[in-house]
């Protein structure tokens, strides 16, 4: 798992990668036998053959479980453990609290480190109208308005105005945060 889990985040999108240590750990710990059937072309290259695996293709099943499962659902499924009172799945605390250490350091709030994930993802040609978290770069206020669906950002149409048109309803954007796509509708409210 330690080989296919990495493999399949490059072949499929995984929310999640976990560390080594943490899938060695899931993988020791866990009192149920994750296993699956080959569901991808590629195969891994290190531990071939073996007797107590079927294939040498990658398991999707087995690596979505524990990657986006157990590693990115812990505090969930945690919960409902602690409900029915399982015995073995102890190991899960660790996920659980990971990110226990409060928000606030010294008493303030941490500053947010820029991400310059979206600027890789831009195609070549296209614009650029703010680099990562830049004083006086171009700022969406979100929230929701009637003319923006699940995917799209509302846009006061003084804005669009002010960028000569350049952003219009339907134009395809990509943000810094959450760092997801939108698509541009007007909103005066």
């Amino acid at each position: 798992m330690k080989e296919e889990i990495p493999l399949y985040k490059r072949v499929q999108h995984l929310q999640y990668l976990p560390s080594v240590d943490e899938i060695d750990l899931i993988i020791k710990n866990c009192p149920v036998c994750i296993n699956g059937e080959g569901t991808e072309d590629e195969e891994v290259a290190g531990y071939r053959d073996l007797p107590r695996i079927g294939t040498n293709r990658l398991r999707g099943g087995a690596c979505l479980v524990i990657a986006e499962g157990l590693c990115l659902k812990a505090p969930k499924i945690y919960k409902h453990i602690k409900k029915m009172k399982l015995a073995g799945w102890e190991f899960l605390d660790t996920f659980v609290n990971k990110g226990a250490d409060p928000t606030k350091v010294n008493g303030e709030i941490p500053p947010i480190p820029p991400s310059s994930k979206y600027i890789g993802e831009v195609i070549a040609g296209r614009p650029v109208l703010s680099h990562p978290s830049r004083k006086g770069g171009f700022r969406l206020r979100y929230g929701r308005a009637r003319t923006a669906g699940l995917a799209s950002t509302a846009i006061n149409p003084t804005t669009m105005f002010l960028l000569d048109s350049f952003i219009t309803v339907g134009t395809q954007m990509k943000t810094e945060r959450p760092g997801k796509g939108t698509i541009g509708t007007p909103c005066d409210q």
